[in-house]
C-alpha cells in the first residue's frame, strides 16, 4: 500500500520565485493497485510521482508506504551511478 496525506510541494521556497507544485494531495493505492495520473501540463503529475518514488521530498505531509525505503536509503544500497529514474522525453506539438 502506499499513501500520500495533505501532500504538499513547493519549489524556491521562501523566495519571490516560490511556486507551489502540489496542493494537499491526497491518495491511497492498496496492493496490488494501479494508477493514472490525468492532467494538463504542469499540473504536478512528475512531481507527485517523484515524491511516491523517493527521488523528491514533500515540502510537507505525509508519505507511507509497505517496505517503503527513502531515497537516501536506496541510494545506499545501490552501486554507484545506478540511482535514478527514466522519464520518456516529451515533445511540445509545433
Amino acid at each position: 500500500m502506499i499513501r500520500l496525506e495533505n501532500v504538499r510541494k513547493l519549489y524556491f521556497e521562501g523566495t519571490p520565485r516560490e511556486a507551489v507544485a502540489i496542493e494537499n494531495a491526497n491518495l491511497t493505492v492498496e496492493n496490488p493497485g494501479a494508477v493514472i495520473l490525468k492532467g494538463p501540463s504542469g499540473s504536478g503529475k512528475s512531481t507527485l510521482l517523484s515524491i511516491v518514488g523517493a527521488l523528491n521530498k514533500p515540502s510537507s505531509g505525509d508519505v507511507e508506504g509497505e517496505d517503503c525505503q527513502t531515497a537516501g536509503e536506496v541510494r545506499q544500497r545501490l552501486p554507484p551511478g545506478e540511482a535514478g529514474a527514466d522519464f520518456p522525453a516529451v515533445s511540445p506539438a509545433g
